[in-house]
Parts: C-alpha cells; sequence; structure tokens
C-alpha cells in the first residue's frame, strides 16, 4: 500500500540538498548551489557565495561532516580508481561483436 501524500509543511518528507561547487581560477571563493523539495517533484534551487553561508558551514554538526570527508577524500579516490580499472578490464576482456547487415529486400 502507497504512502498518502499530504502536502502539509509538518508532514511531508523534505530533501534539502547542499552542493558545494568546485573554485575556479577566477572565482576564489566556492559557489553553493542548495536545492530543497518534496517527494519526486522538481527542486527549487538558488546558487550563492560560500559566504553568505559561513554561519551554517561553521556549525559544529556541519563542518564536523564535512571534515570527516575532507579527511576521507584520498580513500573514495581510490576506490573510485579501482573501479574504473575493473570495468575498463572488463570492457577490454568483452569480444566485440560484429554488426549485423541489414537483410536484403528483393524488388
Amino acid at each position: 500500500m502507497s504512502e498518502e501524500r499530504t502536502y502539509e509543511w509538518d508532514t511531508t518528507p523534505i530533501t534539502l540538498q547542499i552542493r558545494l561547487q568546485p573554485t575556479t581560477q577566477d572565482n576564489v571563493q566556492r559557489q553553493v548551489l542548495i536545492a530543497a523539495t518534496s517527494y519526486d517533484d522538481f527542486p527549487l534551487a538558488i546558487l550563492v557565495e560560500q559566504s553568505e553561508l559561513s554561519d551554517l558551514l561553521t556549525l559544529p554538526i556541519i563542518r564536523d561532516l564535512l571534515e570527516q570527508l575532507a579527511n576521507e577524500l584520498p580513500i573514495r579516490r581510490l576506490r573510485y580508481e579501482e573501479l574504473h580499472q575493473k570495468q575498463n578490464k572488463s570492457s577490454k576482456q568483452r569480444s566485440p561483436t560484429p554488426a549485423s547487415s541489414p537483410p536484403e529486400l528483393s524488388p
């Protein structure tokens, strides 16, 4: 049985995403994409400068989570590289199948 969707603030699940964009050579400060949505609806999103979120990003719970992620990045890189090496090996081991010619039509 599917869950009833209420679309009322207190009973609707809300997804909030914060994406720190990579810094660029021109842009010393990161831009931050903030998106919010309910259920599987399209998100509402805004793009702001990181400085506008300095209070949020320095909250201990957020700061600690980001610090943990920063510390894990080398391990995550290794897992990513391992996975792609395995995928490349398996795709090279598969023999390509020749394309079949379309059947000839008689006039």
